[in-house]
């Protein structure tokens, strides 16, 4: 074989090389195996990223970041699980697809455990309601109300991997030491302007469960229910009641932080 013919075949070698990895490169996506975990199961993909639309207002009302954006919104909140309710609670609301926080009091997972995380996973809000459920107004030990924040705290975080954003305190009720720490520990504070008052016996009945939001409703009210067997079964009628006055449910997750 001449010189001149080897080279010219090595020549034809090295562009075809030269073609075929320039092409790998740019469609690699095509032949990249799929990362997974060590248990074979896909690594699932990052949240994605919620557009802050909402802020809060002192009277806790919800109001739009953009003076043009929809004002005829509300806020849906749950108090006092996990419990028994949750997860049928979750079904009603995934197949309504209206958004939440659940406020969680840290010593009921012990009884319910795993709720939490799951809330988490079905793309709901987790909110802290203290450890035990005590009145932070009438506790004057600055410990003990610490402890009841970050003791909750703790457990989403390590549930969820996330600290909670929001914080409410039971019953409605703190003090100034109470707001400055939740200020200090980056959470926003949130208390309500209507609720089903699902507390009184009457509520109980679902049409007043019902009447007791629907009544008072006007644009950004931060609604409260529990999660009480009334609760759950009133839910349904409460949603479709709202929706049918015009207002949208706003995803918690797009309330900016103070």
């Amino acid at each position: 074989m001449s010189t001149k013919k080897e080279i010219f075949i090595i020549a034809i070698i090295i562009t075809v090389v030269t073609i075929g990895g320039t092409f790998f490169l740019f469609d690699s996506k095509a032949y990249a195996p799929e990362i997974v975990m060590k248990d074979n199961t896909p690594i699932p993909p990052l949240k994605k990223e919620i557009t802050p639309l909402y802020s809060i207002t002192k009277d806790f009302k919800i109001v739009p970041i953009d003076e043009k954006g929809d004002k005829k919104i509300v806020l849906l909140t749950i108090d006092d699980g996990p419990g028994p309710q949750t997860i049928p609670m979750i079904k009603i609301l995934e197949d309504n697809n209206v958004n939440v926080i659940f406020f969680v009091n840290g010593d009921r997972e012990k009884y319910f455990p795993g709720i939490i995380k799951k809330e988490y996973e079905k793309n709901f809000v987790i909110g802290n309601h203290t450890w035990n459920h005590i009145n932070l107004k009438k506790e004057v030990n600055e410990e003990v109300i610490r402890k009841e924040i970050d003791k909750t705290n703790k457990l989403i975080k390590n549930m969820i991997g996330e600290d909670p954003v929001f914080f409410r305190p039971p019953y409605g009720a703190s003090s100034q030491y109470v707001r400055d720490y939740v200020k200090e520990k980056k959470m926003i504070f949130m208390n309500w302007t209507g609720s089903a008052k699902d507390w009184e016996y009457e509520a109980r009945d679902e049409n007043v469960f019902v009447s007791n939001v629907v009544n008072d409703l006007e644009n950004g009210s931060i609604i409260l229910i529990h999660e009480h067997p009334w609760s759950l079964n009133a839910l349904p009628l409460l949603i479709k009641s709202i929706k049918e006055k015009g207002y949208t449910f706003a995803d918690p997750k797009s309330i900016i932080k103070e």
